[in-house]
């Protein structure tokens, strides 16, 4: 029999998997509707790639990251292998669909900063209240002395605001090189699968595995 660190392993490498094969073959078919409608993004002084390129690329990495967690998802779900909380990785991908079309709509359409910046404050608060926040911050890095410091409700608000909009903006602004954004986003993305899978949290550690598939599909 398997143990249950085994299984996690197998079934994030099924998810990884599925997410890069399916990342690797929406590529093509999203560059072809990308020129074909005109979503190109032109080099210029803050974009230094080196030709014209597709704007839709993040479209066909998150649909490499759902389709693959969609499958591996019922796959955990037909044999029972392992159990799995559904309400964070509702709320996540909830979020994560939000961000993406307020980014896409920037793509395609250049909406005004401002409008952005106030449609990411309105999601980052639909999840605060549904429940992403910081309760609290472990102090005990910093001495023995120092415990759990307990956090007032309004300031985890302001920080889980900061947080999501603010390395969502982060992210979108150092795209300025053929790989950047998403190079980072897979190393930023495997640290997390490994800090995940030391807390179990299995449910996570699935979400980073298609996400990091999704990526190095993508790049």
């Amino acid at each position: 029999m398997l143990d249950n660190f085994e299984l996690i392993a197998i079934i994030s490498t099924i998810s990884f998997t599925f997410s890069l094969v399916i990342s690797v073959l929406l590529m093509p078919l999203i560059s072809k509707l990308g020129f074909k409608y005109n979503f190109v993004d032109i080099p210029n002084e803050r974009k230094k790639h080196s030709s014209i390129i597709v704007r839709l690329g993040g479209v066909g990495i998150f649909l490499g990251f759902l389709i693959s967690l969609f499958i591996t998802y019922k796959i955990i779900d037909s044999f029972g292998i392992l159990s799995i909380s559904y309400g964070p990785i509702s709320l996540i991908l909830f979020g994560s669909i939000c961000f993406l079309l307020i980014g896409l709509s920037d793509d395609l359409f250049s909406t005004s900063p401002f409008l952005r910046l106030v449609f990411q404050i309105i999601v980052a608060s639909i999840l605060y209240f549904k429940g992403i926040r910081f309760d609290a911050i472990d102090l005990s890095f910093i001495s023995s002395s120092h415990h759990t410091l307990v956090l007032p409700n309004f300031m985890s608000f302001i920080l889980v605001c900061l947080w999501l909009v603010g390395l969502t903006n982060a992210m979108n602004w150092i795209d300025g090189l053929d790989g950047l954004a998403s190079g980072i986003s897979l190393i930023s993305s495997f640290g997390l699968l490994v800090i995940f899978l030391s807390f179990s949290r299995i449910d996570l550690v699935l979400m980073c595995a298609a996400f990091c598939g999704a990526l190095i599909g993508f790049l």
